[in-house]
């Protein structure tokens, strides 16, 4: 009998979630499929202390289509890569174990995983405020990817959400497009070489995602935990030097290398923004000399932000920078 082959893998990262998974799990393995279209869920357990390991293989001895895999704790990319190498779908699309997908998640991507196509992206919808955020939309790609990427060099409209991508396995082995492993804020690096890197794209407008960041929900977020600021300077540092590393290797393509480096001066921003919040904005500045040249990619507004989240410290450097007095 011919093994049916996997059209999609759904590859989610696990740590410490217990009050999430199985809601998660249960509105995707819930869904009703296409006919010949077949999936499966990696669970990539990042050493979970919680019991959420346990469910796991739960979930794995339940469904045929759930593998668990169990790894030391070495953060999410480390557990993305993993499961990314363990995959045997075609395609590869993400989920954050605390997040939820929509009922028509997979039955509106089978029609979108076509051949020919490198990256698929689609829109979420946010349970702060009942909305979609920065949409994707069709229009944005009527030139093709280039047209976008155009764009985005003058309007930045793209989001760095791995959970909105989907994209052809093949593909991102064959250029190498693996996740940073061990730092924060790994998705400001992986989604702008995905794009600079593919060379078809297509556009589902339907919210495929449910983005759980009600401040209700107890979300333990990376991004505004002070705790873990440290990291996260460091995170935006390291994102900026890949991408501006990579943006050289765009040397003979003047759209995508300027997208790269308009991508690491946004990282770059957020450095020194997220610097200002943490009081230690003369100190980053000091090490931001060499990143001066990103200016001229960088959207001033993010400069404006930066002179409002600083205050005396943050306008002193915004009129530095930006030669406003």
């Amino acid at each position: 009998m011919k093994e049916t082959k996997i059209t999609l893998s759904i590859i989610i990262p696990v740590y410490n979630v217990m009050t999430y998974l199985r809601p998660c799990l249960d509105g995707l393995l819930s869904q009703t499929c296409p006919a010949g279209f077949s999936y499966e869920v990696l669970l990539a357990d990042d050493g979970s202390t919680d019991g959420s390991g346990a469910v796991c293989d739960e979930y794995a001895a339940a469904y045929r289509q759930v593998r668990a895999l169990h790894r030391e704790n070495g953060g999410q990319s480390a557990a993305r890569n993993q499961a990314i190498r363990a995959a045997e779908g075609a395609w590869l699309a993400f989920v954050d174990s605390d997040d939820l997908v929509r009922p028509e998640f997979l039955a509106a991507l089978a029609g979108e995983l076509k051949d020919g196509r490198d990256v698929v992206l689609y829109n979420s919808y946010s349970t702060r405020d009942e909305t979609i955020r920065a949409p994707f939309r069709a229009v944005q790609f009527a030139d093709g990817l280039e047209g976008y990427l155009r764009r985005c060099i003058v309007e930045f409209p793209f989001v760095t959400a791995p959970w909105r991508y989907a994209v052809r396995r093949q593909f991102l082995v064959e250029q190498g497009l693996w996740f940073h492993e061990g730092i924060y804020h790994e998705d400001c690096e992986w989604c702008p070489k995905v794009l600079a890197h593919a060379k078809t794209a297509a556009v589902c407008e339907q919210a495929l995602y449910v983005y759980r960041d009600a401040p209700e929900q107890g979300r333990d977020s990376t991004c505004m935990n002070p705790a873990r600021w440290a990291r996260r300077l460091d995170g935006f540092g390291q994102v900026v030097t890949a991408l501006k590393a990579e943006a050289a290797a765009f040397a003979n393509d003047p759209v995508r290398r300027v997208f790269l480096l308009r991508s690491a001066a946004l990282a770059w921003q957020q450095r020194l923004i997220l610097a200002a919040a943490a009081g230690r904005l003369a100190e980053i500045a000091r090490e931001e000399t060499v990143n001066r040249d990103l200016l001229a990619y960088a959207p001033k507004r993010f400069g404006l932000c930066l002179r409002l989240a600083g205050l005396r410290s943050g306008t002193r450097l915004y009129r530095k920078l930006w030669g406003e007095h």
